[in-house]
């Protein structure tokens, strides 16, 4: 499970934080970042710089939102 792996590299992330971050509902911080690239074997960029997939095409990210 993605938690526990997150948890064994050191960050505390439950699953709703990440069911979050997977709907671009919540923002991903660069210490998760980093973590994440370990964990998944990619560069940061692999994980910041990627196409949208078609069926989220139009929607906007977390990080587009307005407030």
């Amino acid at each position: 499970m993605l938690a526990d792996r997150l948890q064994l590299a050191g960050l505390d992330l439950d699953k709703n934080a990440i069911s979050k971050i997977e709907a671009g509902e919540r923002f991903v911080t660069d210490i998760e970042l980093k973590v994440l690239a370990e964990i998944f074997h990619v560069s940061t960029d692999e994980l910041v710089y990627t196409e949208i997939p078609p069926h989220k095409k139009g929607k906007k990210c977390a990080s587009l939102k307005s407030n």
